[in-house]
């Protein structure tokens, strides 16, 4: 199964460089990057789309850019520069964060009733959970995804930019999985360690992220 990346335009991207190391976790095939290739990148296929300002609507676009490439496989490891897999894996298992009421009873606590649908990533959130209902499993996990590049592609292309794409996937797949604490990790909290998933909050981890992974991937120049 390949693994396929949506790479903004940035030459440096330590992410980047440190999520490629942490693919000696996973058994896959071929690495794809769709969008940008920092020049230290090697041994991966390249698909090159011109980007805009919009995040969200960068996303969207390299997504439904990778899921037209006849080349990838049917199905495909779907990775972000900012996830690193901690512990050695055949396949991504499928995870969620819970129901939808439980992601939103969440929110609530932590910001408030007025602000839990504050900004693009939060109101996606609350558009799935009216469409979706209260019961639906919310897969914005921060973590790798196995998608089917058909069905992921054909939703990718019907929903706009900030819409929670994983989670409509995983509706219309009818998927279910299991339930994870999101990996998503910042300075303040500290990794945690013991976990098959992390996702950097902000670079200041990535001096602890790195010393796990020290040596070269076979998908930079050094």
């Amino acid at each position: 199964m390949d693994v396929v990346y949506i790479v903004r335009e940035d030459d440096d991207n330590p992410e980047l460089r440190l999520s490629l190391r942490s693919l000696a976790n996973l058994e896959h095939d071929r690495v794809w990057l769709v969008g940008h290739k920092p020049p230290w990148v090697t041994g991966v296929a390249h698909v090159p789309v011109r980007q805009g300002s919009d995040r969200w609507a960068n996303a969207r676009a390299l997504w439904i850019e990778a899921c037209r490439v006849p080349e990838i496989s049917d199905e495909f490891t779907l990775m972000n520069d900012d996830f690193y897999i901690m512990a050695p894996l055949k396949r991504v298992p499928l995870m969620h964060r819970g129901t939808m009421a439980d992601l939103f009873g969440w929110f609530e606590a932590k910001y408030g009733r007025e602000r839990m649908t504050q900004g693009p990533w939060r109101a996606g959130l609350w558009k799935a959970y009216n469409e979706l209902g209260p019961d639906a499993f919310c897969f914005e996990v921060h973590a790798p995804m196995v998608v089917r590049k058909d069905l992921f592609g054909w939703v990718v292309s019907v929903r706009s930019p900030a819409d929670p794409f994983r989670t409509f996937y995983g509706a219309v797949a009818e998927l279910e999985g299991e339930w994870v604490r999101d990996p998503k990790v910042g300075a303040e909290e500290g990794l945690r360690y013991g976990e098959r998933f992390w996702s950097s909050r902000e670079q200041a981890v990535l001096p602890a992220i790195g010393a796990c992974f020290p040596e070269p991937s076979p998908y930079e120049l050094t």
